[in-house]
């Protein structure tokens, strides 16, 4: 008799650790730059460049990346203002070993940006960077038997999903576009944002295919006397592929692209004038390639004529449930303050869509957030000619799990589409978008897995008289021919044969006959 014995590879969480760090600066405004008057928009973002294993823990480096645009209090000009605060944070994790793979993010959870005075602007920023080490690890299960004499195997399906393919990668598009002909050139560039909003990401063979649209806003001052402001809104296509050796379509990918490079240069044209935008626009792709594979594991073992002591270990195992998908649209009115400026025209909508709490209910899992929104507008007025109007649109939906287990984890993250503001009256904005949320859910649980075999000869003379000749055994329900076998160590296929058995399980009251002599 032979055991025969498999690797299988399997991933863990081995710890993680939250940390929150604030971010201050007092930035003086250039001098080539007017006085300040009000700050109309602010956005930023979190590049991780560096995750390093440390002594306890590991060390994350970055930038918190900035922009500003406030109106200047002559002639109601816009400017804008860029910049970095960069950080290098040490954050402990007791379990965490040198040989681990790291994965970091990091959010803003609060940004503060206001005026100290006329030449000066405080930025103080809140963030939180959660890190978690990854383990990749083997363990040796029992996967079938050889040789097998005077006993028997009990099988069983271990369906569990794998990480077959780690590491990073980034996606890079660099693409030109020409102004349209009714505006002007380009004087000034003064704002630019750009959002990708759904990237839609799935496994080919030996590669990843991406695609979206890239949302792109452009405010600039254009050419002529007057230097009047101007700003362009176009969605730009993307796809493509990268190479990723091993991949195959039949893998489920976990990957959340995330903004790393955003630039906006201005170009001449063949004429020579300042009308070509080039678009750079990097997108960090932290691949993480899974496969859900059902192995055949060796459960249980009992001896007929020997005796038999499988021993187990218990192994933590985790399988892909579903992915968590939910589209919820938003109308909401935005309403101004007595003392806001009136609205003459809509500019630019900078959106962003928050998870503030995942709670886990006897449905299932209730989702609240909130679209932070930021109005830019134009007022019609001289003395303030253009204005911002912030607001905060909650949002609440619910993803029913009736079997959501108490192990059980889940990942969600939220994009917003379709995002527009419309003017009901002078001092009201019906905001419109649609709130998308995708993640996924995991089962977890502790599967027994046996790992070795202890076997000891018996008198099988001796052990056959101390069993009854003849035995009826009466099922009282959640029962198996198998628990019946290796209640009385007798071989199954004799027990089946004679009862006329065509299924392994037992009904309560059903009768079982065992015979000495099938023994």
């Amino acid at each position: 008799m032979e055991f025969l014995k498999k690797n299988i590879h399997m991933e863990r969480t081995k710890c993680r650790m939250s940390s929150q760090i604030t971010l201050e600066e007092d930035r003086n405004i250039s001098d080539r730059q007017p006085d300040a008057a009000v700050i109309l928009m602010d956005q930023g973002r979190v590049a991780i460049d560096e995750v390093r294993p440390g002594k306890d823990g590991v060390i994350v480096k970055g930038r918190y990346c900035y922009d500003v645009l406030y109106q200047s209090e002559e002639e109601g000009r816009l400017c804008a203002i860029r910049g970095e605060l960069p950080f290098d944070e040490k954050i402990r994790l007791d379990a965490a070993d040198i040989g681990d793979t790291y994965q970091c993010t990091g959010e803003v959870e609060h940004r503060s940006i206001g005026l100290i005075n006329s030449r000066k602007i405080s930025i103080r920023v809140l963030l939180n960077l959660c890190v978690r080490a990854e383990e990749l690890y083997s363990q040796e299960i029992i996967e079938d038997v050889a040789d097998i004499k005077n006993m028997e195997i009990r099988k069983e399906a271990l369906e569990e999903s794998f990480l077959r393919i780690q590491k990073n990668d980034v996606f890079r598009l660099k693409e030109e576009i020409q102004l349209p002909g009714n505006l002007p050139g380009i004087t000034e560039p003064l704002w630019n944002c750009g959002h990708p909003g759904k990237v839609e990401i799935r496994p080919l063979e030996d590669a990843i295919g991406i695609k979206g649209e890239l949302e792109v806003f452009f405010l600039y001052e254009g050419e002529g006397e007057e230097r009047p402001i101007r700003f362009y809104q176009t969605v730009l296509p993307f796809s493509g592929n990268l190479e990723c050796i091993g991949s195959r379509e039949d893998m489920v990918e976990d990957i959340v692209p995330e903004l790393a490079v955003w630039n906006v240069n201005v170009k001449p044209d063949y004429d020579g004038e300042d009308r070509i935008l080039e678009i750079e626009m990097v997108l960090n792709l932290p691949i993480r390639l899974l496969e859900t594979q059902e192995v055949q594991i060796v459960s249980d073992v009992y001896g007929i004529r020997q005796s038999v002591q499988p021993r187990f270990e218990k192994v933590e195992c985790r399988k892909l449930q579903q992915r968590l998908n939910a589209k919820l649209k938003k109308v909401e009115s935005v309403k101004l303050s007595p003392s806001d400026p009136r609205i003459s025209q809509i500019c630019h909508l900078e959106n962003k869509a928050v998870i503030e709490e995942v709670e886990r209910t006897e449905k299932g899992l209730e989702i609240t957030g909130v679209i932070e929104t930021c109005i830019l507008y134009i007022t019609g007025e001289e003395a303030t000619p253009y204005y911002s109007k912030k607001a905060a649109i909650p949002f609440q939906t619910q993803f029913d799990l009736p079997e959501l287990g108490d192990k059980d984890t889940w990942r969600l993250h939220a994009v917003l589409e379709h995002c527009e503001g419309i003017i009901l009256d002078g001092e009201t904005i019906e905001w419109k978008g649609t709130v998308l949320l995708e993640g996924m859910l995991w089962r977890h649980w502790e599967q027994p897995v046996m790992t070795t075999v202890l076997i000891e000869d018996e008198d099988t003379q001796s052990t056959c008289k101390k069993m009854p000749g003849m035995v009826v055994y009466v099922a009282d329900g959640g029962e198996t021919i198998w628990n019946v076998g290796k209640k009385y160590r007798a071989p199954l296929e004799p027990i089946r044969s004679l009862n006329q058995l065509t299924e392994d399980e037992l009904q309560r009251g059903q009768k079982i006959l065992i015979v000495k002599e099938v023994l």
